[in-house]
């Protein structure tokens, strides 16, 4: 089991990488394309995808990955895509 450290590095790591992946998304379904779609036309592992863009993959490979995603879904151009607050969050389910 997971201790409690292990999972607070994790988390740090998805909202430090997170907007990088949401970026790579929204850029693919702009050109009509899914990730997992994206993936399989170009026989990538899609979790290994998703690791390399979140950053819990780091080596020469991950990187590489990483810059063929950010180039193909054009999430370089895509402005940043800010966080909704928690109070936000919480108003929109009420």
């Amino acid at each position: 089991m997971p201790s409690k450290k292990s999972k607070l590095i994790k988390t740090h790591i998805q909202r430090k990488h997170g907007d990088i992946i949401d970026r790579v998304h929204a850029g693919l379904l702009l050109q009509g394309l899914s990730f997992h779609q994206f993936c399989e036309e170009h026989d990538i592992n899609r979790n290994n995808a998703t690791r390399a863009l979140l950053g819990t993959w780091q080596g020469k490979k991950a990187k590489i990955l990483r810059s063929k995603l950010i180039q193909a879904s054009h999430a370089h151009r895509l402005p940043h895509i800010a966080p909704i607050p928690e109070q936000a969050k919480r108003n929109s389910h009420e």
